[in-house]
């Protein structure tokens, strides 16, 4: 997302630093707008600001590489349990996202922000996939890498890990009920 924001902003004379979008990370795209509506003079709209970056994102979607020991992680898990994304980008995002990591294959129900009132940090977003998936909070984990996600899944009362990016490990993870760098320190299992 980094690559089309910055882009966006760039067209805006607004230069996007990647230490100014670390702040982002986790948010929905409104939140995004709302911030550089605040910051410059923006003749678009906020609708208009929404499809450009869209179209930004679709033209790099091919950078898209899996997290460390993903794949691995969801092999193990796959079948034995119900298996979800509850994400603050929109569906079509997701399901860009997942498609273009290989990852697709792994998922019985995705949720996006675009499908709640209250993005990520409110819980919204994963009380939504709860539903959906007929689980109840304590009989779920979430996987998060960002604050404003692991607000919203432990408001949800579902305990998370952190598995932080380069770009989010400076975040506070406080939260999570345990903190990793990778799915590679996790056994299903447990």
């Amino acid at each position: 997302h980094y690559e089309a924001w910055k882009t966006i902003f760039e067209k805006e004379g607004v230069l996007l630093k990647m230490m100014d979008f670390k702040e982002f990370i986790g948010h929905s795209d409104k939140f995004v707008i709302s911030w550089l509506m605040s910051k410059a003079k923006v003749e678009k709209s906020a609708q208009e600001i929404s499809l450009e970056k869209d179209r930004e994102f679709t033209n790099s979607i091919h950078k898209i590489k899996p997290t460390q020991g993903i794949i691995s992680f969801l092999d193990r898990v796959k079948g034995k349990i119900p298996i979800s994304v509850a994400s603050a980008s929109s569906i079509r995002e997701i399901k860009e996202m997942l498609t273009a990591a290989g990852l697709m294959k792994y998922f019985n129900q995705l949720t996006g922000g675009d499908e709640v009132v209250h993005s990520k940090p409110a819980p919204d977003i994963y009380l939504l996939a709860l539903k959906r998936a007929g689980v109840r909070p304590k009989d779920a984990i979430a996987f998060e890498d960002s604050y404003p996600g692991v607000i919203s899944a432990t408001s949800a009362g579902i305990p998370t890990i952190a598995i932080p990016t380069e770009s989010s490990k400076h975040l506070d993870f406080s939260k999570a009920i345990k903190i990793v760098d990778s799915f590679d320190e996790l056994n299903p299992e447990e």
